[in-house]
């Protein structure tokens, strides 16, 4: 049987089949109703070849599980894709040329509105995927697309909630993780710093644990993962804390059943 290798053209400093995106992957603005806003998506051909880039529009939402969904229609009721208007949907560039992508947003004029909006404006390479025949099979060198989100705040309005899914301890070549599923119910747009409490039989505390920060649009869901491997084997009881840097802080209660492997 064949075996297909994929490659993934990946380069640090987010340059992707040879052009580089040069003032970030989200943009993020607190807007108004009935304002207009504009902004720019700054490319760079990095590549010795010209390039010519196409630009659309794709909801995006995510899920704990790790899957990321793109849609070409409007799928998300927090969808602001019908506000932007792009300057143009391909550009070519020369090799180390530098080109921009304009685009306006104009918010509807509407007191329903709070919270936040998003979608992304997707920048992909035109060149087609190239398939080389070897010895050991196929070996596929396919370009990334750059998902670029913009994101819009209503001001300081809308609801911040958030829901613990899942809490399972699991182990990974021999390293012990606590995963934590996060779910957004809430209107906004929130960052949660999760931290890990714990106390032994007792009620001596642990150092507290942090996990990486991520992001978590409405309606969308994210996993964290602590690392629980330096802890001593025992019982413990404590508490995880996802801190959303507003006033809202939500937490739940664990219990940790830490077994020797030895």
């Amino acid at each position: 049987m064949k075996s297909i290798i994929i490659t993934l053209l990946l380069v640090v400093n987010t340059v992707l089949g040879g052009v580089a995106v040069l003032n970030g992957l989200a943009h993020e603005l607190n807007v108004t109703p009935g304002n207009t806003y504009k902004g720019k998506i700054e490319l760079q051909n990095a590549s010795d070849i010209a390039q010519v880039v196409t630009i659309y529009q794709s909801d995006l939402a995510t899920k704990y599980t790790g899957e990321t969904f793109y849609t070409d229609s409007i799928t998300n009721d927090r969808s602001n894709i019908s506000w932007i208007n792009l300057s143009n949907l391909s550009i070519t560039l020369e090799s180390k040329e530098k080109g921009s992508i304009d685009f306006q947003i104009t918010v509807p004029n509407s007191n329903t509105l709070a919270g936040t909006y998003w979608s992304v404006i997707m920048v992909e390479p035109r060149d087609p995927i190239h398939v080389q025949k070897d010895e050991s099979g196929y070996s596929i060198q396919s370009k990334i697309r750059y998902a670029i989100q913009i994101v819009c705040n209503i001001g300081e309005t809308g609801i911040t909630d958030l829901k613990f899914l899942n809490i399972s301890q699991e182990t990974y070549k021999d390293k012990h993780y606590l995963e934590v599923d996060i779910e957004n119910n809430g209107q906004v747009l929130i960052k949660p710093t999760l931290t890990l409490e714990l106390f032994d039989v007792q009620g001596n505390g642990m150092p507290i644990i942090k996990a990486e920060k991520q992001r978590i649009f409405p309606n969308s869901s994210k996993r964290y993962i602590i690392e629980i491997d330096n802890i001593k084997p025992g019982v413990y009881q404590g508490i995880l804390i996802a801190d959303c840097a507003t006033d809202d802080l939500f937490g739940v209660n664990v219990t940790l059943h830490l077994k020797d492997d030895g």
